[in-house]
């Protein structure tokens, strides 16, 4: 993919940019590996995970993206979003796969037509990619919400100036990006943010 390389320090100055006032005070990079398989105890890097699946993108998702890309960044995030929470469901990994844990790619995702956050949410930042939203501007999140753990996505909205959440499941906006809130913490939704990634790095945050 065609994009500009952004420098690690300078990724961790725009997210504090665009996290101004939300509690993080900092953002240190980290190489954070996580579970995506809990029978065979498979872990994986979280930016490896999502950099494997764009340097050698499924040709369906290659041609939905294609689809889904409009004339604006903002317009696009929200096309693929509506499109994913219209196409798949939630559905436990324990009843989908069998284990307690799995992340499946985009693909499994896509041709499955059910997940359940790691996979809707990653599917959306797939698409997203493929349909030409720089990696800068869209991030993955693992962290705390209201009802639990979760996998959502924040997309940063260089015309409104504002940082939204892209949620497919546990908080879904589907709306236009100039009337979405800002994203915040709040004790009704998101709690904070344990790690966030993109396809080139994973950082975590400072409280």
């Amino acid at each position: 993919m065609n994009e500009i390389e952004l420098s690690k320090d300078f990724q961790i100055k725009l997210l504090k940019a665009i996290f101004e006032g939300r509690e993080i005070k900092n953002w240190i990079q980290s190489f954070y590996c996580y579970m995506i398989d809990s029978k065979y105890r498979v872990y994986k890097r979280l930016d490896t995970f999502l950099k494997e699946q764009l340097e050698n993108p499924h040709s369906t998702l290659v041609a939905k993206a294609k689809e889904l890309r409009k004339a604006t960044p903002d317009e696009t995030i929200v096309n693929v979003l509506r499109f994913v929470r219209s196409k798949i469901k939630y559905k436990y990994d324990s009843n989908n796969y069998g284990k307690a844990e799995y992340w499946a790619t985009a693909i499994e995702t896509l041709e499955k037509g059910n997940d359940d956050c790691d996979g809707i949410n990653g599917l959306i930042y797939i698409l997203a990619r493929l349909a030409g939203i720089p990696s800068y501007l869209l991030y993955s999140c693992i962290g705390d919400v209201a009802g639990g753990g979760h996998f959502w996505l924040v997309y940063y909205s260089t015309k409104f100036n504002k940082l939204t959440a892209i949620d497919g499941t546990y908080y879904p906006n589907l709306s236009d990006m100039q009337f979405r809130t800002k994203f915040d913490f709040t004790i009704q939704t998101y709690h904070n943010i344990w790690y966030i990634f993109n396809d080139s790095f994973v950082f975590k945050p400072l409280y």
